[in-house]
């Protein structure tokens, strides 16, 4: 067992932005950065709402982000950013407007009411509504249409709408008669007191995320107790990392433990008139959690961690709980759902592809070195040259590959039994017998990090890519390991050879690409900002990341997409830890000397991401938080030469010849 030596600096805890992953009756669903897939439907189909155009079924185009109400559906097409809405469209609701259907604009986030429909436009972050106006639900406010404010968020109900105001954060609603307070968010989310980073609609009810405290509150009809949050998300014992309100009762996603948690209307009556009303074993922390969470009017649904299959619960009369194998985890997983008053859709995962190593230039050479009392060695951040970083973590794709090629017996122990053996880390299995052992990457790890690995083994990793794989050496290369051991005889007695190309980060090329910013600026997080980062699953709002339990797993590389480095890398604050060159001992006595790790894993707290953390563990430690990234030395340009070149090269030469025949 390792111990990690630790060192935090602490940090003024602010505010960032983070939406759920779910897209629910009134919960926003955004499509930037999201992966695409076909939208699968399954319930009451009397106006065909659960019936997806081909443009985004996977016949001719796939959805980035869906939502349903009580008789249409809307999603936003992948590519394009297309508003695609199918349904009734008594009121126009399905008929979205050229500013955000495709003809003039797009949308980033899609959210359906009962009788109208709302979006935020790509690039203004304007909220375009359209439908119903009986109440006033399409006249969207000043400070969220683009006039003088946009949205970051926007949930839609039957005769109000609600959004959250960028760079405030404040909760603005607007419409209906607000007979129950529902359109008057309070203090401590309308920007008086605080702020909120997620919303999410009722029939006569609202509930936000706070900003800060991961606080769920709730304003508005309390008939069904709707407003009686829980102490377990209520900010008293607990957050919330996710929220979904429908008809007359709310579930949210308790921080830390993923575990859904519903209050309202859930034990009968109009929620949930039969079936099971509260949320299973498998979803509720017993024998499993959620990453996403959505709410209709007599149902709810979740999209199981780890395995991601919708599981459904509540009224089903309608066949809302008979979710199709597609999307269900018998053949396939879901990356979003969406439930309506009697329909529910979902987005399929299509099958991944392999991220290839992919590699960012480190520009800058000779920066300003940051605090000394963030970095275990000298000139924390500082790099002379330039150099390349990979934008991913090395996968158990790119890693099995290295495997396949180099353990058909594995003296060196290449290969830990825990990628196998650990279901929620582990991503590579290992078949035959020693001489012709085989290895293939797990269903649904493909491009989630390698773990498992040992300093000694990614070393090895570096030295294959610098023999240029296949048969490649791995004793000699970026480094040289002596003793053909698991445990090389020479341990941390190594340096970077000459003429090497590939190499694991020194903690300075680390820090830099983390937390340098090509402006000449540190930065305390590794995403471009000196705000703490939210713990949360995958979305693209920035400065979010896989830490404390959000997911409660690896997750795929670049899932994050709005959060990458200033550089562009991805997950350098969450995932995995990783590891680098650095030594936190003296050469004197290697065997009791750590290597540096920097990063996050999926289960460290918020503080391990900050710039001023330091940790270190034993070289040998191959464990599930711990994986790596490559640094390279960038090759050199092409020595082609232009058509201006050619013309003046021999007037040069010529000119260097005289000027030797001068000094003769």
């Amino acid at each position: 067992m390792w111990s990690r030596l630790r060192f935090s600096l602490p940090r003024v805890v602010t505010s960032s932005t983070i939406l759920a992953l779910a897209a629910g009756l009134c919960l926003t669903a955004s499509a930037s950065g999201l992966p695409a897939g076909p939208v699968f439907g399954w319930g009451y189909d009397a106006s065909t709402q659960a019936n997806a155009p081909l443009s985004v079924d996977g016949i001719m185009g796939n959805a980035t982000a869906i939502a349903a109400a009580t008789y249409q559906s809307c999603a936003i097409q992948s590519g394009t950013g297309a508003v695609i809405c199918w349904g009734d469209d008594t009121y126009g609701e399905s008929t979205p407007p050229d500013s955000v259907n495709g003809t003039s604009g797009g949308a980033t986030a899609i959210s359906a009411g009962e009788w109208d429909t709302c979006a935020i436009q790509s690039g203004t972050g304007a909220v375009v509504c359209w439908g119903n106006n009986a109440e006033g639900q399409l006249n969207v406010p000043a400070q969220v249409n683009g006039t003088s404010g946009s949205a970051t968020a926007i949930a839609a109900s039957g005769d109000f709408n609600c959004a959250i105001q960028s760079g405030t954060g404040a909760v603005v609603c607007w419409g209906g008669l607000n007979p129950y307070g529902e359109d008057t968010p309070p203090a401590s989310v309308n920007g008086t007191s605080g702020s909120a980073i997620a919303i999410a609609a009722g029939t006569f009810h609202n509930c936000a995320i706070q900003s800060g405290t991961g606080a769920v509150v709730c304003w508005g009809d309390n008939f069904y107790g709707q407003l009686d949050v829980p102490a377990s998300v209520n900010g008293t014992s607990g957050g919330a990392t996710a929220i979904a309100a429908g008809g007359y009762h709310t579930c949210a996603i308790q921080s830390g433990t993923g575990a859904v948690v519903c209050w309202g209307d859930t034990s009968g009556g109009l929620c949930c008139l039969s079936g099971p009303t509260a949320p299973p074993a498998s979803v509720n922390g017993t024998s499993g959690s959620a990453t996403a969470i959505t709410v209709g009017d007599t149902d709810s649904c979740a999209i199981q961690s780890g395995t991601g299959a919708v599981i459904c619960w509540g009224n089903n009369f309608y066949g809302d709980l008979i979710v199709p194998d597609s999307v269900s985890g018998v053949n396939g997983s879901a990356i979003a759902v969406a439930a309506g008053t009697y329909h529910t859709l979902a987005i399929g995962r299509l099958p991944p592809v392999p991220l290839p190593l992919e590699w960012l230039p480190i520009a800058y050479p000779g920066n300003t070195a940051d605090s000394p009392a963030n970095c275990f060695g000298v000139g924390c951040g500082s790099v002379a040259y330039r150099y390349d970083i990979s934008e991913y973590q090395v996968t158990n794709t790119q890693y099995a590959e290295f495997l396949n090629a180099k353990a058909a017996s594995d003296p060196l122990g290449l290969y830990n039994p825990s990628m196998g053996s650990d279901t929620i880390n582990g991503g590579i299995t290992q078949s035959g017998v020693s001489g012709s052992f085989t290895y293939a990457v797990k269903s649904g790890f493909v491009n989630k990090p390698v773990t498992y690995v040992s300093f000694y083994s990614a070393q090895r990793f570096v030295n294959w890519l610098n023999n240029g794989k296949g048969a490649g050496d791995t004793e000699t290369g970026a480094y040289t390991l002596t003793g053909y051991t698991p445990i090389p005889s020479n341990q941390l007695f190594f340096y970077r050879n000459r003429g090497a190309t590939f190499f694991l980060p020194s903690e300075n090329e680390w820090y830099k690409a983390a937390y340098y910013s090509p402006g000449g600026v540190y930065f305390a997080y590794p995403f471009g900002t000196n705000d703490p980062t939210r713990c949360a699953g995958p979305w693209p709002t920035p400065n979010t990341a896989n830490c404390d339990y959000a997911v409660g797993q690896v997750t795929d590389v670049g899932s994050y997409a709005g959060s990458p480095s200033p550089f562009g890398t991805f997950d350098q604050g969450g995932n995995v830890l990783e590891w680098t060159e650095g030594i936190t001992a003296t050469k004197d006595s290697p065997i009791t000397e750590s290597v540096v790790v920097r990063g996050a894993s999926s289960t460290d707290p918020v503080g391990i991401l900050a710039a001023g953390f330091l940790d270190s563990v034993p070289p040998s430690a191959a464990v599930s938080t711990i994986g790596f990234r490559v640094v390279r030395i960038p090759p050199l340009p092409s020595c082609g030469l232009g058509p201006e070149l050619s013309l003046i090269l021999p007037a040069l030469m010529w000119l260097r010849g005289r000027r030797r025949r001068k000094r003769q």
